[in-house]
């Protein structure tokens, strides 16, 4: 199972993202027939290009980890984990592992983007 841990304050964030996919691509989540039909109103009432700007104000590290999250809902089942904020210790989280890679890499600058995402495995893997 894929889970996506989301801090509560960032949950809208996911909704505006999922419902940006559903009016983009019809297919998508097609197994929710009331789903459906609301997608279908939102589209006939012109919310696709009012959506669509909302998509760029969303957090890159959500729409990234969302993606993630976008590629396994058609294959297994997910679930979305809303979690309290707790940023001070995901910073020590952080930090441990930005230390763990150099050390087991030998790297003293690794692959920012790799380094991410690792990062984020981890961290949903925690929570």
């Amino acid at each position: 199972m894929y889970r996506l841990n989301v801090k509560k304050h960032k949950f809208g964030d996911i909704i505006i993202l999922i419902l940006f996919d559903k009016l983009f691509d019809q297919n998508y989540i097609e197994e929710s027939p009331l789903f459906n039909e609301l997608a279908e109103t939102l589209n006939k009432k012109g919310m696709k290009s009012f959506l669509f700007q909302w998509y760029f104000s969303v957090d890159p590290n959500i729409r990234s980890r969302y993606k993630q999250f976008k590629k396994m809902i058609k294959n297994n089942n997910v679930s979305i984990n809303i979690t309290t904020d707790n940023e001070s210790q995901n910073e020590d989280y952080k930090k441990i592992i930005l230390e763990t890679v150099k050390r087991v890499t030998g790297k003293h600058n690794p692959d920012s983007e790799k380094l991410h995402i690792l990062t984020e495995q981890i961290l949903n893997d925690i929570y």
